[in-house]
């Protein structure tokens, strides 16, 4: 007859097999490996017999296997192990556990596999299989990779080869890749991750500091991808429904704490994913994601990025970072949602392309290297520009446009405009910010057009590269120097610095110069207005050295035409030449110009030379300060007019005869 506890223990079995289950093993225990008969998991070979993990499934298994002797390193799983943990404890060897197609582990609920000392590199090679608490309830995984040694190299890893799946529930299954290893190489799982049995999903969680990489491009996990802190490397990403590095479906979340911005880095062959990139950050968080393209191939970034539901009210912050140099493009849209502002940062020196429909307000920072790309004309959305380095910067959306956006501050380096197509950031102040500054545009047929610029102090400011740059004036109390290029200034400039206009280099506008202008000898332009539309450009002292050059367009009057008005002293110090384009002057009789209304004293006016200019006599001369250019028609009549007034002549003499003879 049984006892009242053996009836117990059999009706709790029954109501496991009722559920499809089999009882916990009575006598399965913790242990240490000992590896003292062979290489085979079984008593034997451990501390305690039986071996750690029982060799049937058992919901809420608590077995911990501690690796930490000298034993045989290489394991070989004798039955699928049902374990809560495992352990390395020692550097004195470096194990790999199970084989590929093997015997698979079992990893309970709440279960974890670690290593925490310097020069661990283990390897785990067997199946995984991440079994919840129950068949209704989720289940959370660690794999843990702690202990930092000197060099780097011998810091700890795990490095996973076979496959990972969730065990059965009809919930979710959440691994966490954590620890704080400063291995340059990092833990890697190469093997494929998939739901397995997890009917909601399986989903990878990368926090801590320690470098983790998921080098398999076959996992078909759904699960998602959350980054808290440090780097999380993937070598491919998917669209929705095709498996990559970070599975075939959910999304990808940046949840940065206090410590460090969370990085995802694609370092593979790349790939397009429609993935919604999201940012929940924790209580005094940064809310800082970066996503870094440094592998083989380009990434594309199709989903729409933005701030999510939870945690604080802090800024969202979207950097995107790597050295790879192709097609790196985000053409979702970027935006500002719940309450928070998202705010986008291009770092590294690889290049990518913004193109979606942005209308985040936050700040756009191109740093210290690399290209930023605008794709579309409201790639930058309508915050304020911040150039902090040497970076690179081109309208590649295949026509000119205008982008309003709030300003543009240059804090740091030299940046670069490339590109054929014009770029229009609109009328935000511009502030020359740290240092003096430079802005570069390359293509000779192209415009950059930026707001009036101001200062954080005395800074100075050059213009260099083939291209045009227009700004609407300034306050910066620096000089100015034109080393290349036009330099169009199309509003009030009040600041009082020098300007310099180089050899070859050409100013221009329809603003005001506050400073004192030198047009360097070898061939400095001065264009007031703009080439092919007249205007007035205002100016202080203006001098021209010896081989200056001035290009006025003339239309049929003074105020049809260029002008310069000049409220100090204009000297031509050295042999200078006039040029007059995009002509609609008369074509009979005299006109006057005015080309300089000089409000103080105009000397050597003798050194100007006007060029050729056909069908026209010209001169220049004073009118007080004023210099004067006058044109009279000098054209001859062609031969065919000129032989039809001789015939009339001729007949009109003979008429005149024959009246007198009558």
């Amino acid at each position: 007859m049984k006892s009242r506890s053996s009836l117990q223990l059999l009706a709790a079995i029954a109501a496991l097999s009722s559920l499809g289950l089999t009882p916990l093993s009575l006598h399965a225990a913790s242990g240490n490996w000992t590896g003292a008969t062979d290489n085979t998991w079984e008593g034997a070979n451990w501390s305690v017999t039986p071996a750690p993990g029982s060799t049937t499934f058992a919901f809420n298994q608590a077995d911990i296997a501690t690796f930490n002797t000298t034993g045989s390193n290489v394991v070989s799983i004798d039955a699928g192990r049902n374990i809560r943990s495992i352990a390395f404890t020692t550097a004195a060897s470096t194990y790999t556990i199970g084989a590929n197609g093997g015997n698979s582990l079992l990893l309970a609920h709440s279960g974890s596999i670690s290593t925490n000392l310097a020069g661990q590199q283990e390897t785990i090679a067997a199946p995984l299989v991440l079994q919840p608490a129950s068949a209704t309830t989720a289940g959370t995984y660690q794999f843990i990779a702690s202990g930092s040694g000197s060099p780097t190299t011998t810091s700890a890893t795990l490095n996973f080869t076979g496959p990972i799946s969730g065990g059965t529930t009809t919930q979710g299954i959440a691994l966490t890749l954590s620890g704080n290893s400063n291995n340059p190489t990092g833990s890697i799982i190469s093997g494929v991750v998939s739901n397995g049995g997890a009917a909601t999903g399986f989903s990878v969680i990368k926090a801590n500091s320690s470098l983790w990489s998921l080098t398999g491009t076959n996992s078909s996990f759904t699960g998602g991808v959350r980054i808290d802190q440090g780097t999380l490397n993937v070598a491919t990403i998917s669209t929705t429904g095709n498996n990559s590095s970070i599975g075939a479906g959910g999304g990808i979340v940046f949840v940065a704490g206090s410590s460090g911005n969370p990085t995802l880095n694609i370092n593979g062959a790349g790939g397009t994913t429609d993935r919604a990139i999201t940012f929940n950050n924790n209580t005094g968080g940064t809310n800082h994601g970066i996503i870094s393209s440094s592998g083989t191939g380009p990434v594309e970034l199709t989903g729409t990025i933005a701030p999510g539901t939870l945690g604080n009210t802090t800024a969202a912050i979207i950097e995107f970072a790597g050295t790879n140099v192709g097609a790196n493009v985000v053409s979702g849209n970027i935006s500002d949602a719940n309450g928070r502002t998202t705010s986008v940062i291009k770092s590294g020196a690889g290049t990518w392309t913004l193109s979606g429909n942005n209308t985040y307000t936050g700040t756009t920072t191109l740093g210290t290297a690399g290209t930023l790309n605008l794709g579309s004309s409201t790639a930058l959305g309508t915050g304020t520009l911040i150039i902090s380095g040497n970076g690179t910067f081109d309208n590649t959306s295949g026509a000119a446009f205008t982008r309003n956006i709030a300003g543009l501050t240059l804090s740091g380096g030299s940046p670069t405009f490339t590109g054929t197509n014009s770029l229009n950031l609109g009328s935000g102040p511009v502030t020359l910010s740290g240092a003096n500054r430079t802005i570069t545009v390359t293509n000779a047929s192209a415009t950059l057009s930026i707001g009036a610029i101001g200062e954080d102090s005395i800074r100075s400011f050059t213009k260099l590269g083939a291209g045009t740059l227009a700004t609407l004036g300034g306050s910066y109390t620096g000089t100015t120097t034109v080393s290349a290029g036009t330099l169009l200034v199309n509003g009030v400039s009040s600041g009082t610095g020098a300007i310099t206009v180089a050899s070859g280099a050409t100013l221009g506008g329809t603003g005001t110069l506050g400073g004192a202008t030198t047009f360097s000898s070898g061939g400095a332009t001065f264009a007031p207005a703009t080439l092919g539309v007249a205007g007035v450009i205002n100016t202080a002292n203006l001098t021209f050295n010896a081989g200056s050059l001035l290009s006025f367009d003339l239309g049929i009057n003074t105020a049809a035409s260029d002008q310069a008005v000049v409220t100090g002293s204009l000297n031509f110090a050295g042999a200078t030449t006039l040029n007059l384009t995009n002509l609609a002057i008369p074509t009979l009789g005299s006109t006057i110009y005015t080309l300089f209304s000089v409000s103080g004293t105009t000397t050597n006016i003798g050194n100007v030379t006007i060029g050729a200019l056909a069908g026209y006599d010209s001169s220049l001369s004073l009118s007080g300060n004023n210099v004067v250019l006058t044109l009279t028609s000098s054209a001859i009549p062609e031969p065919s007019s000129a032989a039809a007034l001789a015939g009339l002549s001729i007949l009109g003499f003979a008429a005149l005869r024959r009246r007198r003879r009558a």
